[in-house]
């Protein structure tokens, strides 16, 4: 039994309360047992020590409330209101024999207890514990009023029966009760338990976004470092090298400046993370390029972030690559990029109406073997078309991106 009461009030503990609850369950339904083995055996001590078992648990009952309502430290009021009742119980049996005022006095107590109970949940502070907690202590203000009016009756008659036939009727008001307390704990646990996981999820998205916060500066700086050294280098090989990398650099770092600042810490959208990646190779205000005519035509849906970093690289390279090859001689012309996804797969298109791909070029050269290996990552065909210019097309499954579209 012991046993049993400490697992009881191991499992509920942790909702504040909830493990006082739990025992008194028992001692107020153990402490019924015995009142009734007293009705029935006539023998007063079951009486007696069902009385003080019965208290017990009610003043436990009260203590569970006030520690859910608040777990500050407070005078023992509920012990001396029990205390009270017992020995005033004791008295009327044993100095002064007289069943009324016994019944009276020990029912005062049980009454002031539940109501106490009740007024305590009637008075939190919180709208949703008093809501939640509205027909636990409706009940418990019943059982206490009713404990007193049956009290009342017996002395005003004189009969102390009544008390014992109206039993029943107390036990039917403990049912609901038990069934209300246990109700609420199960809502309250749930509620809990939907919180605790809301938090964590918050904190998790506010980890997130540091380490993207973090990510992005560190990428600044080693962006920073490479512009630095270039600056060291004439205009030639080495320096366009340098330029490249730094641009590759820039590409990741805005994928997690765009995580940053979304309500998503995995996805991305195509459209405005992509179009930032074009703006690195030719900005609208370049006056350098501004023969060169940029058509975006990328789609916005979201994709997640391990499929955006190898998308973005991949169209810098294109895209640098039509930019410095297709329009030698300061040709004007213009630059397509076009990007969508529909049922099955995702189709990207780098295309331009330049001189069109030299037969001499190195296809194995460190961006196209770049490009080959991200589309490799991404289960991706690439293929080349060079009609009045140059097409590059890349069809990816997609699956792979876990892409969502309006069409």
């Amino acid at each position: 039994m012991i046993a049993a009461l400490f697992y009881a009030w191991k499992v509920t503990v942790r909702l504040a309360g909830t493990g006082y609850w739990a025992i008194s369950f028992v001692g107020i339904g153990l402490g019924e047992v015995l009142y009734a083995v007293y009705v029935y055996s006539n023998l007063p001590a079951f009486a007696a020590v069902g009385y003080i078992i019965e208290i017990t648990g009610i003043v436990l009952l009260v203590r569970g409330c006030d520690k859910f309502i608040s777990n500050e430290k407070r005078f023992p009021s509920n012990e001396v209101i029990a205390l009270c009742g017992i020995l005033g119980s004791m008295l009327f049996s044993v100095q002064f024999p007289n069943p009324s005022l016994r019944l009276l006095v020990g029912n005062a107590a049980l009454s002031i207890l539940f109501i106490k109970a009740a007024v305590s949940l009637f008075a939190a502070r919180s709208t949703t514990v008093r809501q939640t907690m509205f027909a636990v202590a409706l009940i418990l203000g019943i059982i206490g009023f009713f404990e007193f009016s049956q009290a009342t009756l017996v002395v005003i008659t004189g009969n102390p029966f009544i008390y014992s036939e109206s039993k029943s009727t107390f036990l039917v008001l403990y049912c609901f009760l038990f069934t209300a307390l246990a109700v609420t704990l199960l809502q309250l646990g749930y509620s809990r338990f939907q919180n605790e996981l809301h938090e964590k999820s918050k904190d998790k998205e506010i980890l997130l976004k540091e380490m993207h916060h973090r990510t992005k500066n560190n990428l600044a700086l080693v962006s920073s470092l490479v512009t630095l050294e270039s600056s060291e280098f004439p205009e030639g090989s080495a320096k366009e090298a340098f330029i490249r990398i730094d641009s590759r650099i820039r590409t990741v770092a805005l994928l997690h400046e765009q995580l940053q600042h979304s309500g998503n810490t995995r996805m991305v959208d195509t459209g405005e993370y992509l179009s930032q990646v074009l703006k690195l190779i030719l900005p609208p205000s370049n006056t350098v390029n501004a023969r060169i005519v940029l058509e975006n035509e990328v789609a916005s849906f979201p994709i997640d972030m391990t499929a955006a970093i190898p998308l973005g690289l991949i169209i810098n390279e294109l895209a640098t690559n039509a930019l410095k090859h297709a329009f030698p001689g300061n040709r004007d012309g213009k630059i397509l990029v076009r990007f969508g996804c529909d049922a099955d797969q995702l189709e990207l298109v780098v295309a331009d109406d330049g001189v069109g791909m030299p037969e001499n070029l190195n296809k194995e050269s460190l961006g196209m073997s770049l490009v080959r290996a991200l589309t490799d990552q991404l289960r991706g065909n690439l293929r080349f078309e060079t009609n009045n210019g140059t097409r590059i097309i890349l069809a990816f499954p997609a699956s792979v991106f876990a892409c969502s579209q309006d069409n």
